[in-house]
C-alpha cells in the first residue's frame, strides 16, 4: 500500500468532523440543561425551606400573643376582637405593663401586618411584621371557638360576648412566593387555647 493511501486512511473527512462537533454540542447542551435543573431544584428547595420557617415563626408569634391575651372588667379599651382577617388583643408588656396588639392580613399586598401600642385608648398603627412575609402570604384566616355554644365563629368581640375570651382561636396560613410556579403550601390548622385572664383593678388599664 502506498504512503498516499495510508495518509488518506489516517485522516478524518469534513463530514466526520462536523458530525463529531454536532454530537459534542448536543451532549454539552444536555449536560448544561441537567446542571441548570439541579441548580433550580436546589434553589427552590432552599426558598421553600425559608418560606416554611417564616410561616412557622409567624404562627408562633401570633399564638404567643393570643395565649397572653387579657381582658378588663373596668376598662372598655382593654378588649379582644377578631374577625376572619385579623385580631386585636391586649398582652403584658410596654411602659404601663400592657400593650395593645393588632394583626391584620392584607390580600392586596399579600402581607401580614402587626402593630403594638402602649396606649389602649388609641388603636395601633399597622406596620410590617417582617419583610419576608411581603411576597409570600397567600392566605391567613382566623376562627373563634365558643365552647358554650360548641360552635366556630368568624367574628368575636369580648365587649359583646359576655366579656370573655374565645376558648380557642384557629389560625390557617398558606404561603407561596410571588415568583414561584409551585403550588401554595398550606400549613396544618393551628388551634390556640386562650387562658382566662382578667386585669387587676389596681393596674393602669384596669382603672
Amino acid at each position: 500500500m502506498s504512503n498516499k493511501a495510508m495518509n488518506r486512511q489516517k485522516g478524518f473527512t469534513l463530514v466526520e468532523i462536523m458530525a463529531a462537533i454536532s454530537l459534542t454540542v448536543i451532549i454539552m447542551a444536555f449536560v448544561a440543561q441537567a446542571f441548570q435543573a439541579g441548580v433550580d431544584s436546589w434553589t427552590n428547595a432552599g426558598n421553600r425551606t425559608d418560606l416554611m420557617q417564616s410561616g412557622r415563626y409567624l404562627i408562633s408569634r401570633i399564638s404567643s400573643d393570643l395565649q397572653n391575651s387579657y381582658l378588663s372588667q373596668t376598662n372598655t379599651s382593654c378588649y379582644f376582637q377578631g374577625d376572619s382577617a385579623g385580631v386585636h388583643c391586649v398582652v403584658p408588656g410596654g411602659v404601663w405593663g400592657f400593650q395593645t396588639i393588632e394583626y391584620r392580613y392584607d390580600p392586596g399586598y399579600r402581607a401580614v401586618f402587626r402593630a403594638a401600642t402602649d396606649d389602649p385608648e388609641n388603636p395601633p398603627d399597622l406596620s410590617y411584621l417582617d419583610e419576608s412575609f411581603l411576597d409570600g402570604v397567600q392566605k391567613l384566616t382566623f376562627r373563634y371557638y365558643d365552647a358554650t355554644r360548641k360552635t366556630w365563629l368568624d367574628f368575636w368581640d369580648s365587649r359583646q360576648v359576655e366579656a370573655r375570651l374565645p376558648d380557642l382561636v384557629e389560625i390557617r396560613l398558606s404561603l407561596q412566593p410571588s415568583q414561584s410556579e409551585d403550588p401554595a403550601y398550606d400549613f396544618p390548622p393551628t388551634a390556640v387555647k386562650l387562658m382566662v385572664r382578667q386585669l387587676q383593678r389596681g393596674s393602669r388599664l384596669g382603672r
